[in-house]
């Protein structure tokens, strides 16, 4: 699963050596943007920075765990304003610290959509973003409208866009032939993981499409 552009990710994980080095072994496939490493900083940072937009001049919220590339956004050489379009969870989070992020950031992405078509409602011209190489993969693309705006780009800004949550727990490492927390494994099992959820929505995207065309 090798891309010209890597898919920006967000990472969730409490041991901060394996998380540095799972950010290195993602590459080139996957640009961890921002690595949290506990609950509280995770419900801080992540929510804003997926109801951020990548067009925005505003800066994401630097990670506390100095990991990941939003680390060096006070650096205008390496500014970063990505939205990741995934969150891994990895290293012995709990099913109520899974739910409580994924519940935070499908809130911040869907509060971030009604803004979009509120805003865009009132300008005559709009345009969606562009789509990019994660975008597409992930089973979304760019619209744009002319003159009094079109159906097509409203119903796109309506829309909250797609964001993946991929866990590897003990169980799967184990299954990949590993005793312990190996990066190498966690990183294959992510990306065999991540491959199967593209897949799953773009099925689901050209079913909604096949749908809408036969009514």
């Amino acid at each position: 699963m090798t891309h010209a552009t890597p898919i920006p990710v967000a990472i969730f994980g409490k041991d901060p050596k394996i998380a540095r080095s799972v950010c290195e072994k993602l590459l080139p496939d996957f640009e961890p943007i921002h690595v949290c490493l506990d609950l509280p900083t995770a419900l801080r940072e992540l929510p804003p920075l997926f109801a951020a937009s990548s067009t925005n001049s505003t800066s994401p919220p630097p990670p506390a765990s100095g990991l990941g590339t939003n680390a060096y956004t006070l650096d205008p050489a390496k500014h970063r304003a990505k939205v990741p379009q995934a969150v891994f969870f990895g290293g012995k989070f709990s099913d109520d610290e899974y739910h409580a992020i994924v519940d935070a950031v499908k809130r911040a992405v869907a509060a971030a959509a009604t803004s979009t078509t509120a805003s865009t409602s009132t300008s005559p011209f709009t345009a969606a973003e562009p789509s990019t190489t994660a975008g597409h993969l992930l089973g979304t693309s760019g619209a744009a409208t002319g003159a009094g705006g079109s159906s097509v780009g409203a119903a796109a800004a309506e829309k909250p866009r797609t964001v993946h949550f991929i866990k590897v727990q003990k169980r799967d490492v184990l299954a990949a032939g590993s005793f312990g927390p190996n990066p190498d494994v966690i990183c294959k099992v992510f990306r065999k993981k991540m491959a199967a959820a593209v897949d799953k929505a773009e099925r689901e995207v050209q079913s909604e499409r096949e749908r809408q065309h036969l009514y």
